[in-house]
């Protein structure tokens, strides 16, 4: 059904159910707001939005967004009544709001300065006496309760999208407002109460206000901080903006200012907080600006650094070679090293960090989309809280979850929080208690049988499948103390559910990686979402590498089987527990490191290259859906590319010629 109103003397058509604001906005026609937002519920409390309405020959001040259009209406948005009482409403937010905008990070984006600027009177007449509070929440963000205007964007989006309820406790009557300090708060979404606040209540907890947004240049690309590669706006300062050095020389800048969501609305492309307060990796004093040749820090130059790599290459034969790497890298990085170590070096001892996986890890690839989840659906999650671990899939799997009333999430997790609270049922688990998975897939293996079209390497990786038969249900459920009724309560839900989605991340222990791939195999619809612990993994998985596990790799350098070890794009001793094998590594190989970041592996071997982060280099990846995508070079750099590097150890040396026994040669042969 479609009706007919009049905004300031024009005529427009609206849609049942649009109200008067949406329908101004669609047309043009500018209406201020504050507490409204197009995807959060309309509580109408700012009044900023109030328009004259005309109808059936009464006029009256409404608050056009929340006024539903209606035929006959005649609407007008600055009369002298409306511009007067915008006035008293801006008048009343701003006597109980500090007026110190210089020195706040909104200060020229700030909605209230824009329309008190637009409605009140001059700032300076403003007077606030009382003294300025600030509250921390977490290391990130900071709240001041008295730049608050009471909209309430920031609760409503922590109640309507994250399910969390209240993040503040606000009182009109008393003016007050206060942050629930006793809330378990939600991590992953904090950069939202930011952006989604229309005043400076929510900052940073770096300030901000010396790179406003007049000064920086935006960059469509992905965020690079995990395997989801979200679509980010990234902004630096415009490159008309340089900082001078010493001797006058002058640099563009190199620091990322801000990083927001790239698509459509605050809420329909989110990032998570590693995004937005991760960003100042590329200024960080850990990043490596010079390289380590035999144990001397130098400038970079890439000659020396191919040269002395050349000479360790030749030095030890490949069965004596083994490669420590991350896959915090891009597809052509991964291409370069498997053409050149693998097809060409025939190097066979690839071990990925943490260390933990074997050949089958190649096999084990996702095959899930958010689309999955719909009605009827049963969702089985092992491991950590995903939205801690990937906030954005746990924000997208949340909406399903609202969305769809008949999906069920049972979680075995090793952490209560957000995922304990979302869950049907939950358990919070230890490595023993996995054993209910083996009951699990014993009850669904019975029920539906396994799939003729596996992969035999895969299933013979592991031996529970051979052992299923022997499980003894009802033991295992006592040792565990988990009710048989609730055990076939779940069962049932599975069964009778359209489908079966399994999710964990690839850095739990890979035995029980294993046996939750293993459903797949199972004669019933299941999907598998594998969260990567490394951002490019799943491209890696399809150039199957000759990958060995921690274990095998250690007894190979205890045997001196191995003793030249080169570690790409990660620190070992971050992420491997076992402090043994990384003495033995250190100890008994050579060690050279390629890596954008300084640290202990780095202080410990005597060769380092200094290799470009992301956002210096344009290369493409693949997300952890199998999505290619294209990451935009940001910043100049002098540190390393790595393809660069192995394409110059791939070209052959000119043979040398020694001209004196040439010509020698030559006068003996002239001579005859």
């Amino acid at each position: 059904m479609m009706g007919k109103i009049k905004i300031n003397g024009k005529e427009f058509k609206f849609n049942e159910g649009e109200t008067i604001y949406t329908v101004a906005k669609r047309n043009n026609i500018f209406i201020p707001v504050l507490c409204y937002h197009s995807q959060l519920r309309i509580t109408g409390s700012c009044g900023i939005c109030v328009v004259e309405v005309k109808i059936n020959g009464k006029s009256e001040l409404l608050n056009s967004c929340s006024e539903f259009a209606k035929e006959g209406m005649e609407v007008f948005t600055d009369s002298e009544r409306v511009l007067e009482k915008r006035k008293d409403i801006i008048k009343s937010l701003i006597l109980n709001h500090p007026v110190y905008c210089s020195l706040c990070d909104k200060n020229g984006i700030c909605l209230l300065q824009d329309y008190t600027l637009l409605y009140g009177e001059k700032l300076e007449e403003y007077k606030y006496e009382r003294e300025i509070k600030e509250y921390k929440i977490e290391p990130f963000i900071k709240f001041y309760p008295d730049l608050c205007i009471f909209c309430e964007r920031c609760n409503r989006f922590w109640n309507e999208e994250l399910n969390e309820g209240e993040i503040i406790l606000i009182d009109k009557e008393k003016k007050d407002v206060r942050l629930l300090k006793d809330k378990d708060i939600l991590k992953g979404f904090l950069n939202y109460l930011i952006d989604i606040c229309p005043t400076g209540a929510f900052s940073e907890n770096i300030s901000q206000i010396y790179a406003k947004p007049w000064d920086l240049e935006r960059i469509d690309t992905y965020c690079t901080f995990c395997s989801l590669f979200c679509e980010i706006r990234l902004y630096i300062k415009k490159k008309t903006k340089t900082r001078a050095y010493e001797g006058g020389r002058k640099f563009l800048p190199d620091r990322i200012f801000d990083i927001k969501y790239q698509n459509k609305g605050l809420i329909d492309s989110v990032i998570c907080d590693n995004a937005k307060f991760g960003r100042d990796f590329i200024s960080n004093d850990k990043i490596l600006k010079r390289a380590k040749i035999e144990g001397k820090w130098k400038e970079i130059d890439m000659d020396e650094i191919v040269l002395n790599l050349k000479n360790k290459l030749k030095k030890y034969i490949s069965e004596e070679t083994g490669i420590i790497l991350s896959l915090n890298m891009g597809n052509e990085e991964i291409d370069s090293l498997k053409d050149f170590f693998v097809n060409e070096k025939r190097v066979k001892n690839f071990l990925i960090v943490p260390g933990f996986f074997d050949t089958s890890f190649n096999l084990m690839k996702t095959n899930f989309k958010i689309e999955d989840i719909e009605d009827n659906t049963f969702i089985l999650h092992t491991g950590y809280d995903f939205f801690n671990s990937h906030p954005v899939i746990g924000f997208e799997i949340l909406r399903r979850l609202r969305k769809f009333k008949k999906v069920n999430l049972f979680s075995l997790s090793y952490e209560k929080g957000k995922i304990q609270r979302e869950a049907n049922d939950f358990l919070l688990i230890d490595n023993n208690t996995f054993k209910i998975l083996k009951v699990l897939f014993k009850k669904l293996y019975k029920e539906f049988g396994v799939k003729k079209e596996i992969e035999e390497e895969f299933l013979n990786s592991f031996l529970f499948l051979r052992k299923i038969e022997n499980l003894n249900e009802d033991n295992i459920l006592k040792e565990l103390n988990f009710e048989k009724g609730r055990f076939s309560k779940i069962v049932k839900s599975i069964i009778n559910s359209k489908k079966l989605v399994v999710i964990y991340q690839d850095f739990i222990p890979f035995e029980i990686q294993k046996l939750c791939y293993s459903f797949k195999y199972i004669k019933f619809p299941v999907k598998i979402l594998i969260l990567r612990m490394w951002q490019n993994t799943e491209y890696f998985l399809n150039k199957k590498f000759p990958i060995i596990d921690i274990y095998e790799f250690k007894r190979k350098v205890e045997n001196g089987m191995i003793k030249f070890v080169m570690i790409f794009n990660v620190n070992p001793f971050l992420f491997i527990k076992d402090e043994e094998f990384l003495k033995n590594i250190f100890e008994k190989c050579e060690i050279f490191v390629f890596d954008s970041f300084n640290g202990t592996h780095a202080d410990l071997s005597n060769n380092v290259v200094p290799l470009k982060t992301f956002y210096e280099k344009e290369v493409k990846v693949m997300d952890n859906f199998c999505n290619i995508k294209e990451i935009k070079k940001v910043f100049e750099s002098e540190r390393i590319y790595l393809p660069e590097i192995i394409s110059r150890l791939k070209e052959k040396e000119s043979e040398e010629i020694n001209f004196e026994e040439k010509v020698e040669i030559d006068l003996e042969i002239f001579s005859r």
